[in-house]
């Protein structure tokens, strides 16, 4: 067990720790791709884990051999996946919850981290 008798202040990592997003960044990204012609796959995406919106884009142009269309698979794919979060397809990963409540309920404050855009935070928070 987990021992936070010593703790006050908890930060986690939204991407990948609380909320699933790298599947569905993975799957738009690769959706999007295989519009233009591109495969994607996961091996291909652990590359950008973590890596932020801006090395993603270089990433992008370069998998893609053009500027214009790799901040184009970028923008398409990133207004992909706010559809998802829209439509609520962006669960909490497993334990997520319960943590969280044990937390609170320990009087621990959290906060969350992210190398997402305070936009994509906010509606993922919204959402989920």
């Amino acid at each position: 067990m987990l021992d936070l008798t010593q703790k006050s202040v908890i930060f986690f990592d939204m991407d990948g720790l609380l909320l699933d997003t790298e599947n569905l960044y993975y799957e738009t990204r690769r959706q999007i791709l295989n519009k233009y012609g591109y495969s994607y796959t996961q091996k291909h995406h652990a590359r950008y884990i973590g890596k932020g919106f801006t090395d993603t884009i270089c990433r992008l142009k370069k998998f893609v051999g053009d500027e214009k269309l790799g901040k184009q698979v970028f923008t398409e794919s990133m207004e992909l996946f706010q559809t998802a979060i829209e439509n609520e397809k962006l669960p909490l990963k497993q334990g997520a919850l319960q943590l969280l409540t044990m937390l609170n309920e320990k009087g621990k404050s959290c906060y969350l981290t992210s190398s997402s855009s305070k936009e994509i935070i906010m509606q993922a928070l919204q959402k989920t």
